[in-house]
């Protein structure tokens, strides 16, 4: 049996190359066959998913249609339920339907017909011209579509018919007659890639709409033998003849509200091409495969055949050489892998960084006027990251930042080892960090970190946020301390030398005798000559201070008490020229069967000593200040970053809150407007947040252009006062005023902002129901405004600091009232700009707040009557062109300006913009600075260049007074900061 299996696995001899070829042909022929069978498979399975996609093209299309349909159905009915209509007055909504433009986009007009068919009105046709309709009245509560209709000039249309219910009867119809090109854009949109092709059939196989040759073949219709199989089940695929006159695989569905069907073709030529393609590239592909088999092994046996002979050979240089390696190929896969990972990475890592750019740009007008350096970093590796100025300049610069070298305790950080990354990276907190940072071309500074991670839904950090204050003060008082210190021991050292050099003087009381004798350097220590004859003890010791000699008395008295040896005094000597001198004498006291009976001494100057002790606690007193301050300073700034967090959250939830019940309820419903009041008033309060914030940062560091004239400070007050109780802010607060003319020169805006932080500060701080007063008068040539309440009044502790930056009373939890605690800064700030000055107090404790503003007075003023403003609803409409890359600010200031009746065109970019206002020569040009292609900057002076005279009016993000003269540099009119304030833009464009 062993020597029949051994006879059958026996093989013949032959060459190795004949071995080869033969396991490549068993090999290669089986994967070749089945290579071609599995393409050949592929090419009938990529077929019969095409044709899926058909059908479910068509499927989907019909989806749009039938909402298109229900959409239109849903605006009648609620047009249906209009009061002149119930109430039967049809010459009223008539002129309501002219004033206003027509609800849906598409509709060509609006008409009103009895139960019995008569027309009773049309929109389209005032002068009673008869209308298309749609073809049967529809049913009780029910609503009709009509199939294709021509319309008088020729255009094609649709009609939809809702019943208008009267007392639960249906006594007229109300309809819309559609364009085609309602359908037409469905179609358009929906259509798949050539060479397909998309069409909606009426009730009647009349075309209605088509994606190829729309003007040929709309009102054409299918032809019979299709007609009958689209009759015959409400979807399905066919191999149909095309009104083209070509074969293709139509997939059809029916659209359910109005019975239409929408057809999806697919020629069938291009289909078997590429079917005879794939057919023809499977026998060619076996072919190539088995020639290129036996190319291959043919190389292959010659590689291995080579190689044997030279091993046979004993060819022992052959260790060294590669002779067929399998790991390159897969090292060569690894690699292309691992490209793709990294390109497929680094794509998501765009997309990141593009999200996490754009949501920076809403918080960078806050970066700019932050006096402390505040930085952002968008991502856990802080690739990117935004930082305001303060920032900037702390770390030498933004040019020579990445120069900076940052040390914590003299030792050098890696970049991630500094406070913002680590935050990033790994969630942690970091607070009261203490860094050296060096920059080249400045002096070291010190400054105080902290940084704070942002952590996603997971609690993972997806960025942080850090804040960089400036202790170089402390830091150098520290130092100064320190030198203090150094000076002490040194004046120890000068005393020890003294004490060898003469600056020491030494003496001998006897006590029975009550005599002294002394050295001269005890006697120059007291301001007396070497030879100068003292005669007693007295002689010397009236020149030692009363106090200090009454100490020393019982100093003594109470060693000789206690018999005590040693002993040691220091006193203040006065000398003849007026100055003084301390002197330390240390005592040996002997006695005799324990009586005293000599006192030897020897006493030193220590007034350097002294004098450095006094500088040193100075300097212990200065840093410790110097330290609450910058503790306070810390607390201060984690409070900014807590409040400006909650601050902006608060209004951001009620906003996205707003606009979700938008997106879900109808928009003229009693919700919709409380949602929209709520989004209005909302981006107010962040619009005021970004001004001030700006305003504080100008103001506090004299970049503030502020003209002065001649105002009534009185009727200021009573304007801003009646502002805000129109307003609401001052609904639940009972204000009293108290005005007396009186007349200052000041800039009214600034004067109008100090009286309303004031008023809505005393609102904040004042239990609903309380009463504020203002007052104004005239006292001692000063003009005088007072703010006060009946609130809590403010904390004695908080008192000398309530003018400071982000300083705030105690809050509850809530946060009622909110506020970043910079108003009375910038309050203080602009009455001194007035060369005035503000003083706050309590009235009494517990009864509240008295704020007292005093400015120079002038002599009352006769201003010349201005002329009253022209109503602007009679002001010409204006042509207006919007320029922005944000379609959402263009849609909604488009919308306004048009109800306001003026001409309005939109562009989102640059090079649109331009072209725009060049062709259209508006009357205003509203144009952003920041768009693709052409800046804001570039547009005005290309447009005034070409010699555009209408207004240019510039809206950014950007509120610097730097960016304002930028703009009006470069031919703006005048600059406005987002966001877009209404009523300033509609003053500016009636403006003549």
């Amino acid at each position: 049996m062993l020597n029949s299996i051994r006879r059958l696995c026996h093989l013949p001899t032959a060459s190795i190359r004949t071995y080869v070829l033969a396991v490549m042909l068993i090999a290669a022929l089986p994967i070749s066959l089945l290579m071609s069978g599995q393409v050949w498979v592929q090419s009938n399975i990529n077929r019969q998913r095409l044709l899926d996609e058909v059908v479910q093209s068509a499927a989907s299309i019909s989806q749009s249609v039938d909402r298109e349909i229900q959409s239109s159905v849903d605006v009648l009915k609620i047009l249906s339920y209009q009061d002149d209509i119930q109430h039967g007055d049809y010459q009223a909504f008539g002129q309501l339907l002219r004033r206003q433009p027509l609800l849906k986009k598409g509709w060509n007009s609006i008409y009103l017909k009895s139960a019995a068919g008569e027309m009773l009105l049309d929109s389209a046709h005032p002068d009673g011209a008869p209308p298309s309709a749609a073809q049967g009245a529809p049913e009780m509560h029910q609503w009709a579509v009509s199939n294709l209709l021509r319309e008088d000039d020729g255009t094609f249309a649709t009609a939809i018919e809702v019943p208008v219910i009267i007392d639960g009867e249906t006594r007229l119809y109300l309809g819309a007659r559609l364009s085609f090109t309602v359908w037409q854009r469905i179609i358009m949109d929906s259509a798949p890639a050539e060479p397909g092709r998309t069409a909606l059939i009426d009730r009647n196989f009349r075309m209605m709409a088509r994606n190829r040759m729309p003007e040929k073949f709309i009102g054409t219709e299918v032809a019979k033998a299709n007609q009958a199989l689209m009759r015959s089940r409400p979807s399905g695929l066919e191999k149909l003849v095309t009104v083209e006159n070509d074969t293709s695989l139509v997939g059809w569905a029916t659209v359910p509200a109005s019975g239409w069907i929408v057809a999806v073709g697919m020629p069938t030529r291009p289909l078997d091409v590429i079917h005879a393609k794939t057919l023809l590239m499977a026998i060619a592909t076996v072919g190539s495969c088995l020639g290129l088999g036996f190319l291959i092994s043919f190389l292959v046996a010659q590689k291995l055949i080579k190689p044997l002979r030279r091993l046979a050979g004993h060819d022992i240089s052959m260790s060294s050489e590669t002779i067929a390696v399998r790991e390159i190929a897969i090292l060569r896969d690894s690699l292309a892998e691992a490209r793709r990972q990294e390109e497929e990475n680094r794509e998501l890592i765009r997309r990141k960084g593009e999200l996490l750019e754009k949501k920076a740009a809403e918080f960078e007008a806050v970066l700019l006027g932050s006096p402390i350096g505040l930085a952002f970093a968008h991502d856990r590796e802080c690739r990117y990251v935004t930082h305001n100025e303060a920032m900037s300049k702390l770390f030498g610069g933004a040019e020579r930042q990445d120069e900076a070298a940052v040390l914590y305790q003299g030792v050098l950080l890696r970049p991630d080892q500094q406070p913002l990354q680590r935050a990033a990276a790994s969630g942690e907190t970091i607070t009261g960090m203490e860094l050296e940072v060096r920059a080249p071309g400045r002096e070291p500074i010190f400054v105080i970190a902290s940084a704070i991670p942002l952590l996603d839904e997971r609690r993972q950090p997806q960025g942080a946020v850090g804040a960089v204050m400036d202790i170089t003060a402390r830091k150098l008082s520290e130092k100064h301390l320190l030198i203090a210190e150094r000076k002490l021991r040194e004046s120890q050292r000068l005393v020890d030398l003294a004490q060898e050099t003469g600056h020491v003087g030494f003496f001998q009381y006897v006590v029975d005798e009550r005599s002294v004798v002394w050295t001269p350097g005890q006697s120059m220590l007291f301001g007396f000559s070497e030879t100068q004859d003292l005669g007693s003890l007295a002689a010397w010791t009236r020149r030692i201070d009363g106090e200090d000699w009454r100490r020393t008395l019982r100093t003594v008295r109470r060693s000789v008490a206690a018999g005590e040896e040693i002993g040691k005094v220091d006193y203040c000597v006065h000398l003849p020229d007026g100055s003084s001198r301390w002197l330390s004498s240390r005592l040996r006291i002997i006695y005799d069967q324990g009586k005293p009976q000599h006192i030897v001494g020897v006493t030193v100057d220590m007034t350097e000593q002294k004098i450095a002790e006094r500088e040193r606690d100075a300097l212990v007193a200065r840093a410790e200040e110097a330290r609450r301050e910058a503790e306070a300073a810390n607390r201060s700034k984690d409070e900014f970053l807590a409040m400006l967090g909650h601050e902006l959250r608060n209004p951001l939830s009620a906003i996205g809150c707003s606009t979700e019940v938008l997106n879900q309820v109808d928009g003229n419903t009693e919700i919709a407007r409380t949602a929209r009041g709520i989004i209005a008033r909302q981006t107010r309060h962040l619009s005021h947040m970004m001004d001030d914030l700006l305003d504080v940062s100008r103001v506090m560091a004299g970049r503030v252009e502020m003209p002065r004239y001649p105002l009534a400070l009185d009727a200021l007050a009573d304007r801003v006062v009646n502002t805000l109780a129109l307003s609401g802010e001052l609904r639940e607060h009972h204000v009293v005023p108290d005005l007396h003319e009186a007349w200052i020169e000041g800039n009214a805006t600034r004067m109008e902002q100090i009286v309303n932080n004031l008023v809505i500060n005393a609102v904040k701080y004042t239990p609903a129901g309380g009463r504020i007063d203002v007052r104004v008068a005239r006292e001692d040539g000063e003009a005088v405004l007072e703010v006060a309440d009946n609130g809590p009044g403010i904390p004695p502790e908080l008192l000398p600091r309530i003018f400071d930056l982000f300083i705030q009373g105690k809050r509850s939890l809530d946060r009622r009232g909110g506020g970043l605690g910079i108003g009375l800064t910038l309050v203080r700030r602009l009455v001194e700009m007035h060369h005035g000055r503000i003083v706050a107090g309590n009235r009494s404790p517990g009864t509240g707040t008295l704020m007292r503003v005093t400015l120079p007075a002038i002599e009352p003023q006769v201003l010349r009557e201005q002329p009253p403003a022209g109503d602007a609803g009679h002001r010409r409409p204006r042509r207006i062109v919007v320029v922005d890359d944000n379609e959402d600010i263009v849609a909604s200031l488009t919308e306004l300006l048009r109800a306001e009746g003026h001409t309005v065109f939109g562009a989102h970019d640059g090079r649109g913009g331009l072209d725009m206002i060049l062709q259209l020569a508006p009357d205003v040009a509203v144009v952003d600075i920041g768009l693709p292609e052409f800046t804001g900057y570039e547009i005005a002076r290309i447009c005034r260049g070409s010699g555009f005279r209408g207004k240019l009016v510039a809206f950014s993000g950007y509120g610097n007074e730097s960016d304002r003269q930028k703009a009006l540099s470069a031919g703006f009119d005048e600059h406005l900061l987002k966001p877009v304030p209404v009523g300033k833009l509609m003053r500016i464009i009636l403006d003549d």
